[in-house]
């Protein structure tokens, strides 16, 4: 199995087995972990989908991110785009679902302590 299918994989499962617990269980602490699994499954099946890969083909890529790149070269005074050689696979990621998985994470801490702190006053409320 390769990592173009395993993380896939892996953030969908993560993702069934929050929903899951999200369903099934009543325990507040027990619901926050789980809405806590479920966004890091989506971040896992954001990333793996951000994954490109780039195909060298006869030293020219044969990709979208082949254009940026070329205009990068030539605005650092090269005249040609370095590439490693024909037939090369070579593994790029996309900054955007980068960019936002990283936003996810701080969101989903701060979201985190937000809905501890509304569970120890329900349970202090409650008596628990």
């Amino acid at each position: 199995m390769t990592p173009d299918l395993i993380y896939p994989a892996a953030g969908a499962g993560l993702i069934g087995l929050a929903l899951w617990r999200l369903a099934t269980c009543g325990d507040t602490l027990r619901r926050i972990m789980a809405l806590n699994v479920l966004a890091v499954g989506i971040a896992m099946l954001m990333l793996a989908a951000g994954r490109e890969t780039l195909m060298l083909a006869a030293g020219r890529e044969t990709s979208t991110l082949a254009a940026g790149r070329d205009t990068l070269t030539r605005a650092a005074g090269q005249d040609t785009p370095q590439t490693a050689g024909a037939g090369f696979l070579q593994a790029a990621a996309d900054p955007v679902p980068q960019a936002f998985v990283l936003t996810g994470i701080v969101v989903l801490v701060a979201v985190t302590a937000a809905l501890m702190a509304l569970a120890e006053r329900l349970g202090a409320r409650d008596g628990d």
